[in-house]
């Protein structure tokens, strides 16, 4: 689970806190501050559910390899992997296909 700048937040916190109380083991990825990723974990550990975070970039090869060593030194193979960072785009497509975007 990769957190990101608002609302992804949200939505990665949500999905991370839903998994753990389904009983999912949870890996929280965040590639800047820390912050966000360790209340997820906290909440997570206080409801009974197991987790850690991690920090990794994952548009980084070397990264995203330590970022699943680490996932499996702790909880071995993983079942689910959700990934909901991402960019948006600034114009729809609609707006691409009239040629404003070059």
């Amino acid at each position: 689970m990769r957190l990101s700048p608002a609302p992804l937040v949200e939505i990665g916190s949500s999905i991370a806190k839903r998994l753990a109380k389904d009983g999912f083991s949870m890996v929280v990825n965040y590639s800047g501050k820390p912050a966000p990723a360790e209340a997820v974990i906290a909440d997570i550990k206080a409801a009974g559910g197991q987790g850690i975070a991690v920090q990794a970039d994952v548009a980084n090869a070397e990264d995203v390899e330590r970022l699943f060593k680490e996932s499996l030194d702790v909880f071995g193979r993983p079942d689910v992997v959700v990934h909901c960072a991402g960019i948006m785009p600034l114009f729809s497509d609609c707006q691409r296909r009239r040629g404003y975007l070059r």
